[in-house]
């Protein structure tokens, strides 16, 4: 299984033309478990990251240190599976909307392989970007291959995704701070009513 991750890893990152034409009829199956495996590797390389940088601003005990590391690294793999799950749902509606028809699990698929640049790139500081950027190029050529549409297609289709996920969240955060503020406030004036009969 290592040296099929491996090759595939290689493969996407030296050749990804050739390599997404030789991943076409890979099963799901086949391509979660790739996905687990890179993921836990970006996963396990971020959280030491965060941990070093955490080391050099924040002076802890030894245990709270190993608690971060242990806490981080199991969320955000969670995260990196649920978010990847998510992420290839709402892709895959808008690439049937731009004609992909070659089903939800092509649109999944080309989400775990658009991952690998996040692994050799993403978890360093400042270069992160650079990986997200080679992500998202990778992604649109792996629409384009497993879903026969073109790059400019594919490109849009992840435009509209990450727009509407921007959307989404601005939207939970702005309902959120408007929920805090319903349930804080009743509360504020409840202790100015009571405090003002008493002056």
């Amino acid at each position: 299984m290592f040296a099929k991750v491996t090759q595939t890893f290689k493969g996407l990152i030296l050749n990804p033309h050739e390599e997404l034409k030789r991943l076409r009829d890979e099963p799901l199956e086949e391509a979660f478990i790739y996905f687990l495996a890179v993921a836990a590797v970006f996963v396990v390389l971020s959280a030491i990251v965060s941990v070093l940088m955490t080391v050099l601003s924040m002076h802890e005990s030894t245990v709270f240190y190993v608690a971060y590391l242990f806490g981080y690294i199991f969320g955000a793999y969670i995260g990196c599976v649920i978010g990847m799950f998510i992420g290839a749902f709402i892709l895959h509606a808008f690439i049937y909307c731009l004609g992909g028809r070659n089903g939800v699990e092509a649109t999944i698929k080309a989400a775990i392989y658009s991952f690998t640049p996040l692994v050799l790139l993403g978890w360093i500081p400042v270069l992160g970007v650079i990986g997200s950027i080679w992500s998202l190029i990778l992604e649109a050529i792996a629409i384009r291959e497993l879903h026969d549409i073109s790059t400019a297609r594919a490109a849009i289709a992840i435009i509209l995704t990450l727009l509407f996920i921007t959307v989404m969240v601005v939207l939970f955060i702005v309902f959120l701070v408007i929920f805090i503020l319903i349930i804080v406030q009743p509360s504020t004036l409840g202790i100015e009513d009571s405090i003002l009969p008493t002056m």
